[in-house]
């Protein structure tokens, strides 16, 4: 027998020249002589793989490992037989094998491409983690960093939501890395990035980089889209922080909006602009708008609940917060901060309502406040709900916590009214007096009530002055015109309060009626019509109910009973039903 180092350069003569059938011969003989025969181990697996049996050529390139555990020959050999099988199994044993050899090989370009390919094969893969760990880990051996980073980046970026805390600090520092060099970082990347700080909620660190992000990718709407975002939702969780970057916010939502009109994120940045500014009607329209075009957006929907609740529209406020309240829900959502807010806002809410359970709910939602300030902030409408509920023990006892000497009196005033007693509130509040709508506002009602009406005007007038926003205002100076016979000027106040609160019953009521006194029944039955628009329902039956009444006054009495009819239907207990059993 020839000896074995002359038959090894046979067998690798042989592979080389891809004479397989010999070269599987030769190494099997040497083998037979020498069983731990590393290098024809080697040959024979290759051998294996090309003439067969096939699935004996792992357990030669195993063999090999076992002798030589730290020469990458073997891996290798194994690597290429399972390269070239597709099913889960044999991409466990290339993830096992690529991390095995990851630790032998010294040769930068092979780290660098068993680094891809490893990354290939774990994108989905359970143990991606890990991949992503042993990828990350061979940095060490490669001066070309960058590649590394990103492979890593790519391989986790479609995870980048459920990373956890080790594996995101490794993702962060790869991005990091990438972002650093102005001439190779992409858009994408810096994006991620910026991804990345906000998972984090290092909200300044954010900000920064998307400034430098705009600096290097004018075109790109992204970091300008981040500033806002942040600018949103600090508005509503870090007041202060978000007023330390509002020139920023500033210019960035203008831009935002110059160069994409209809971005929800800079519309919504946009609305709580138009908030600072007192602009409440229009903000009103824009955060509108931002819920529509991203009904998950949950900090919009709790600023729009707080802006209705402001405005006093109950309905359209209670829509809003069931929406907050169903996000917040989610686990994706789970924000205590943003919960206090909303509950706030329904315990302002509730607190004017006319129902007698939602004074109750206000109550409730404020005895579960925990946090001091906030107690004290809100304490006014829980005081107001004890008082339209008759407990005045309650509110007594609340009304001695507090320290706003224009507060108490205003409460106490609201005790009297309670109790009838309006010379005492109207002492009490024309003793002091703010500028405050509500506090106005109240002064008028109790001229009215007392059937003073002439000495109303002034109060609302100046309750008008105090907040234009408040459609009860205009909706009372619609009522005093009305008694004052001047039908006009009771339109246009009827019509401000109608703009304010579309869907207030006694707005369109009075409103309807004002149109039809002045003959205008065009009007006044397209105005009904645009609230008649859905399937009739409890809540919206006095639309048909007005509707109705406009035809009869006309003599349409077929309109007039066909809109009737669904009223009686509905809602079968209304007094108007005999309306059409006198035609």
């Amino acid at each position: 027998m020839k000896d074995v180092k002359a038959l090894l350069k046979e067998a690798r003569d042989a592979i080389k020249n891809k004479d397989y059938e010999t070269s599987l011969k030769v190494s099997k003989s040497i083998l037979k002589e020498d069983k731990t025969n590393y290098m024809a181990l080697i040959f024979l697996g290759l051998s294996l793989q090309e003439v067969g049996p096939e699935d004996q050529a792992p357990k030669a390139f195993k063999k090999a490992i076992e002798l030589n555990s730290t020469n990458p020959l073997a891996y290798n050999g194994l690597i290429s037989y399972y390269e070239k099988i597709d099913n889960e199994d044999a991409k466990k044993e290339l993830v096992k094998l690529y991390t095995e050899i990851l630790e032998l090989e010294i040769e930068q370009k092979k780290v660098i491409e068993f680094c891809e390919k490893l990354a290939s094969i774990g994108q989905n893969n359970s143990d991606i983690y890990d991949i992503a760990k042993t990828v990350y880990n061979a940095k060490d051996k490669v001066e070309d960093k960058a590649t590394i980073n990103r492979v890593v980046v790519n391989l986790l970026s479609s995870k980048v939501t459920d990373l956890p805390s080790e594996i995101l600090q490794i993702y962060e520092e790869c991005l990091y890395c990438l972002v650093s060099n102005d001439n190779t970082v992409t858009s994408t990347q810096y994006s991620a990035y910026l991804s990345v700080l906000y998972k984090q909620n290092r909200y300044k660190d954010l900000l920064e980089h998307a400034q430098v992000m705009h600096k290097l990718f004018e075109n790109d709407n992204m970091p300008l889209v981040w500033i806002c975002k942040i600018s949103n939702q600090s508005y509503l969780e870090n007041k202060e922080f978000a007023q330390n970057c509002a020139e920023l916010t500033k210019i960035s939502c203008e831009e935002l909006l110059k160069n994409d009109p209809n971005d929800a994120i800079g519309l919504f940045t946009h609305g709580i602009m138009l908030v600072e500014d007192q602009k409440l009607l229009e903000a009103k329209e824009v955060l509108t708008k931002v819920t529509r075009m991203r009904p998950g957006l949950l900090h919009a929907w709790i600023m729009l609940t707080t802006l209705l609740v402001r405005l006093g529209l109950y309905e359209e406020a209670i829509h809003a917060s069931e929406a907050s309240e169903k996000l917040l829900k989610s686990i994706k959502y789970s924000n205590k901060k943003l919960k206090e807010i909303l509950d706030c806002s329904l315990i302002q809410l509730y607190s004017i309502s006319s129902d007698k359970e939602d004074w109750q709910k206000a109550i409730e939602l404020y005895n579960k406040i925990t946090n001091e300030s906030t107690k004290n902030e809100y304490s006014k409408y829980a005081i107001l709900a004890y008082i339209h509920l008759g407990k005045f023990a309650e509110a007594k006892s609340q009304i001695q916590t507090l320290t706003d000497d224009s507060l108490i009196q205003f409460l106490k005033a609201k005790m009297y009214i309670q109790e009838k007693r309006y010379n005492d509130a109207l002492s009490l509040l024309e003793k002091n007096t703010p500028e405050d709508s509500d506090w106005w506002n109240e002064i008028g009602q109790i001229y009215w009530k007392m059937g003073e009406h002439k000495n109303s005007l002034v109060p609302f007038l100046k309750a008008a002055k105090c907040d234009p926003n408040n459609y009860l205002t205009f909706f009372y100076l619609g009522n005093y015109y009305q008694k004052a016979n001047d039908t006009e000027k009771a339109r246009r106040c009827y019509e401000k309060a109608f703009k304010i609160s579309p869907n207030s019953l006694d707005v369109v009521t009075e409103l309807s009626s004002v149109y039809r006194q002045l003959k205008k029944f065009d009007t006044a039955q397209s105005l009904l019509k645009s609230l008649t628009t859905g399937p009739i329902t409890k809540k919206n039956c006095w639309a048909y109910l007005q509707l109705g009444l406009s035809y009869l006054e006309q003599e349409d009495y077929e309109n007039a009973i066909d809109r009737l009819r669904y009223v009686v239907r509905i809602d079968g207990d209304n007094v108007f039903w005999d309306n059409i059993q006198k035609l």
